[in-house]
């Protein structure tokens, strides 16, 4: 799923399907999706049955911060074929209450099993604003969010909130904190937290693992950040670390190894992360590999294994 935007004012969402044929990945003609007035951004798509997939992605109507307007919406997808289906109408998921402005939504389901977090600005009527993250672990019993308020701040802002879920219910939350205001001589390079979450058994409970030496580099910044469950209980995080300019990020990366190409600065971590309990994976000495079964929401160009 794709975000085309020409003006602020004109906005489709176009996607394309993709089959596995042998050892190849054959994907379908781009197609328009929808077309709505204003922009759209933030897309996020995850199946949750072999046929069924939930897209969720904030929409503005008229492509303007200041109005205070935007929302998160959705569109069911049910697959016919192994290369073609179709998409529901498009809801509302979190409506705006008039006084707030969404940046960032992340989302994620594993079969019966989902979450999703969002970042916001929220104004009072004078003026000033406060930033804040929120995330919903899906009950799978009841068939309900059961809404968590996580943080709220008027001197951090939280940026690239990512939920990963596993086959077992399992929920991270992984996203950045950076000092709102920031000192130009000294500038803040943010910090990774890690919120858990058992969402078969304690949905509303979140234990926070914030801060943790095994997340990342703390001396650097994370220009973008990936995450998702493999096999069992292992999670792996990719961060673009400081930026794109070779030598300015660790040759060995604490508790990492570097992946893909160099200049691209991109770091590969495992861990092995239950709802209470974050232990270190070792990673192989020179060269990341993946299992089948999740990707990554790459945000990065060039392809960073074949560039």
């Amino acid at each position: 799923v794709n975000n085309n935007t020409t003006t602020n004012t004109d906005a489709d969402v176009w996607y394309c399907t993709g089959a596995e044929v042998g050892n190849n990945v054959a994907l379908g003609a781009p197609t328009q999706m929808i077309n709505l007035s204003g922009t759209n951004k933030s897309i996020n798509i995850s199946y949750y049955d072999a046929t069924s997939a939930f897209a969720s992605w904030i929409h503005d109507p008229d492509g303007f911060d200041s109005t205070l307007n935007n929302q998160v919406v959705y569109m069911d997808w049910t697959q016919n074929t192994q290369t073609s289906g179709a998409w529901g109408p498009i809801d509302t998921l979190i409506a705006n209450n008039g006084s707030e402005s969404f940046d960032e939504v992340s989302m994620d389901f594993n079969g019966k099993y989902g979450a999703i977090s969002w970042t916001e600005t929220e104004y009072d009527p004078n003026g000033n604003f406060v930033k804040s993250i929120y995330a919903d672990a899906w009950n799978s019993q009841t068939q309900n969010w059961a809404q968590a308020s996580f943080d709220s701040s008027s001197y951090y802002y939280f940026a690239q909130p990512k939920v990963s879920v596993n086959r077992n219910g399992y929920v991270t939350l992984t996203y950045q904190q950076l000092q709102l205001f920031d000192d130009t001589l000294n500038p803040d390079v943010g910090q990774l937290n890690l919120y858990l979450n058992d969402s078969k058994n304690s949905p509303t409970n979140w234990i926070p693992n914030n801060g943790n030496a095994l997340l990342g580099d703390s001396s650097v910044y994370d220009w973008d950040l990936n995450t998702t469950y493999g096999q069992q209980d292992t999670f792996y995080i990719i961060t673009q670390e400081a930026d794109t300019i070779t030598g300015n990020a660790p040759i060995n990366p604490p508790n990492g190894v570097r992946f893909g190409n160099n200049h691209l600065n991109l770091v590969f971590r495992a861990l092995k992360v239950t709802p209470s309990v974050v232990t270190d994976v070792p990673e192989p000495s020179t060269h990341a590999t993946f299992s089948k079964g999740h990707t990554f929401d790459f945000k990065l160009y060039p392809n960073p294994i074949t560039s």
